[in-house]
Parts: structure tokens; sequence; C-alpha cells
């Protein structure tokens, strides 16, 4: 528990925050508003927690955080009315950003239909959102997504291959008209979307080929020849 002095000295540094005539007192865990008189504020710390200084104020508890080394400490959401300046490097282990990958050839895709693609390997996935080859917004705004899809053996006999990431608001595609004298060896499809998306929205990567033979496969591996990936914007 911090001592007499660093109270005051703590009390002096965020003074534009804390009322004088306030009675103050030091806890060894969070006091409860129905044992707090009004405008009295309790410094308290619980276990390895950061120092916090509750008040009570019109019958309700506020809560704010001190650390030794003066970093600020929000363990809720932080309203920000205007500009966020940033000023050195910032963090957020758990802001939604995935990869994910395609390890192994998918051999002959269907013919005349949209066909997921099977990206069975995850490089990392921040906040558990991707999951049975799609990505699922844990909440409402926008998101920087983006596919590399690359198909072999594709058959000059095809009317049309296209490749889509989809999403519950758009799709975002891309075509290749195979119309060569002879077929390709490959093929890559690349797609970057700035999507808007819903809270629990989806999104996913389909290819399709029109027409021809049942040959065209989705090349996979460790040089990650097949992708999807995406960040949380805001």
């Amino acid at each position: 528990m911090p001592t007499d002095r660093v109270v005051r000295r703590l009390q002096s540094s965020k003074g534009g925050r804390i009322a004088s005539g306030d009675s103050k007192r030091v806890s060894s865990h969070a006091p409860a508003p129905s044992n707090m008189s009004e405008g009295e504020q309790v410094f308290a710390r619980e276990g390895n927690k950061p120092l916090a200084l509750y008040k009570k104020h019109a019958g309700e508890l506020w809560k704010t955080y001190f650390t030794k080394d003066g970093d600020d400490i929000i363990d809720r959401d932080a309203d920000i009315s205007r500009n966020l300046i940033v000023g050195r490097m910032f963090t957020a282990p758990r802001q939604p950003a995935f990869l994910a990958y395609n390890s192994a050839i998918d051999t002959n895709i269907a013919l005349n239909s949209w066909v997921g693609i099977d990206f069975d390997t995850e490089a990392f996935d921040n906040n558990n959102n991707f999951a049975s080859d799609t990505f699922t917004a844990p909440k409402s705004g926008l998101y920087l997504l983006s596919t590399n899809v690359t198909i072999q053996e594709l058959d000059a006999a095809a009317t049309l291959y296209r490749a889509r990431i989809n999403t519950l608001n758009r799709m975002y595609v891309s075509y290749i008209d195979p119309n060569y004298s002879a077929d390709l060896n490959y093929y890559t499809f690349s797609i970057t979307a700035v999507a808007d998306m819903k809270k629990d929205g989806t999104a996913s990567v389909e290819v399709y080929q029109t027409g021809g033979t049942q040959q065209t496969d989705v090349t996979g591996g460790a040089w990650l020849n097949t992708y999807f990936c995406g960040w949380f914007l805001g």
C-alpha cells in the first residue's frame, strides 16, 4: 500500500481530478459505495492491480488508475470525442487481425458453382475471430481484407474464372477470361478491399470456374500462394 507521502504526491499530480476538502483514506480492497460518504475518496490496490482512486459522487462510485511510471491504465472503453494523437508506438494485442492460408493443394474444383477456399492453417488470429475458413467481425466498422488465390492447370476452354471476397454487405470480385491457345499453368487473383462490416457479419473467399473441364486446382503451401488476411481499421 502507498505511504502517506506517496498518497500526497499522487493527489498533487492528479490535482485537477480531486476536489479539495474531500476526506481520503487508504484501503487494500475496492470500496463499496454503501460504505462511503458523499464526496469521500479512497485509494485502493487489490492484489497485483494498479493503484486506483475511488470517489463517491452523486451516489455513484468513480474510479481512475495510477501507476508509478506515469502510464494511464483503462480497463473499460475510452470515449474520445476529438482526435487521438499517438506520439510513440501503439500496440493493441487484442485488435482483430488474422492471417490464414491454404497449406496443401485442393484439386479439381467444381464447375459452375462458387467453391469456398480451404484456409486450413492460421499464421495468427489475434482476437480469435477466424474459424472454419471464415472471418466473423466482432464489432461493426471498417475492415481491411486482402486475399491471394492462386489456381493452376487452368483450362483454356473454360468461359471464365472468378474469385471473390464475399461479405454480407457486398462482394469484391476479380475475373480472368482464359481465352488462350493453350492451358495456363498458374494464375493468381489478388483482391484488397476496405469492407464495411456489421457486428457478427462474415467474410470468406471463393472461386468459380464457368465451363470447361474440371481440372483446375487451388495451390497451397508454406509460401502462402493462397491466403486470406484482415485487420480492423475502426
